[in-house]
């Protein structure tokens, strides 16, 4: 072990690497709505190379409520639905992914609580929302498709942004699904369900290198927040040696300010393809409520984010499944 500028490193360990899969397969059965934008089709491009998955459903759900829509015109909106869906599911199926398709049509309330109607149908493992840049589908505002669903969603939920880059042949995607797992951000509060999550994504196949994060969110003084960060930092140390265990290599940083923001920017200087955290927890990372941590750093963040929800976690924590229902 060797201590790096802003926190320990733990290198990776000598012994043969061995894949050890998650409770539950976390990527096995994806529940993708799409709307069949550009940004739909690349997050689609990237669902094969997750690891793991086993079954595809495709959601494309029409609103009648929106403004200006025309009632007689339906019908055409549903074939050409229709032949789309079965163009991704036949994309998906070439890539060796077992797919199949869901339309629905929702003429009053939030396009989001569908999703969610549709989730508890079909029970998928993950929830996959495409997203571009620093906005998730244009919008993560309260009553947008995305926040609902990142609020109210029965299990976890995987935001895909793409970096917009110029090229010799104008603005082109920059993907980070092909190196989804390389480095992750977990950020914790060393919660039980932070612990629980980081050990879920620590059994995923292919993860490269995980940076711990935690950040000291106050203090009534210099003195006093210097001594959380080394508190900080002995925890992580925990986590980081059982990571070792497993022959991943972790750093621990340690961060003082707004978390959301925090976690973030660490994202961005860090370079990581993920960021990986619980939807609950006990401190600042707490549960899927307006303005918390988990909800923000969704909104702000620049790299895919992984918001993992525990059933079990919700059963022995009641307000976890508060916070879902508000």
């Amino acid at each position: 072990m060797h201590i790096a500028a802003q926190g320990y490193i733990f290198p990776r360990a000598t012994l043969l690497q061995v894949w050890i899969w998650c409770d539950g397969d976390m990527f096995s059965r994806i529940l993708f709505p799409t709307d069949f934008s550009e940004h739909a089709k690349q997050t689609l491009d990237c669902i094969a190379g997750f690891p793991g998955v086993k079954e595809v459903i495709l959601l494309h759900i029409i609103d009648t409520s929106r403004p200006g829509f025309a009632p007689w015109g339906i019908s055409m909106m549903e074939e050409e639905a229709k032949k789309q869906l079965q163009s991704e599911c036949t994309l998906l199926k070439a890539q060796g992914v077992n797919a199949r398709t869901i339309m629905r049509t929702v003429s009053h309330g939030p396009v989001g609580e569908m999703v969610i109607r549709v989730a508890e149908e079909v029970d998928p493992s993950m929830i996959l929302v495409g997203a571009r840049g620093k906005s998730i589908l244009r919008d993560i505002l309260l009553g947008s498709v995305s926040g609902y669903v990142l609020r109210h969603s029965p299990c976890s939920v995987l935001i895909m942004k793409y970096r917009m880059v110029e090229g010799f042949r104008g603005k082109t995607f920059e993907k980070f699904c092909p190196r989804i797992l390389s480095r992750v951000l977990c950020p914790t509060d060393f919660s039980p369900p932070a612990r629980e999550a980081l050990d879920m994504v620590s059994n995923l196949r292919g993860i490269s290198e995980i940076i711990l994060l935690h950040v000291v969110d106050s203090g009534e003084n210099e003195e006093e927040i210097a001594m959380r960060k080394g508190e900080a930092l002995l925890e992580m140390e925990k986590d980081a040696l059982s990571l070792a265990r497993k022959n991943i290599p972790a750093r621990c940083l340690v961060k003082v300010g707004n978390p959301a923001l925090e976690i973030a920017r660490c994202a961005e200087e860090e370079d990581v393809s993920l960021v990986a955290f619980s939807s609950h927890g006990r401190g600042w990372l707490g549960g899927l409520i307006p303005g918390s941590t988990a909800q923000e750093v969704a909104r702000v963040a620049s790299r895919p984010v992984l918001v993992i929800r525990n059933p079990d976690t919700e059963k022995r924590n009641p307000s976890a499944a508060i916070n879902r229902s508000g």
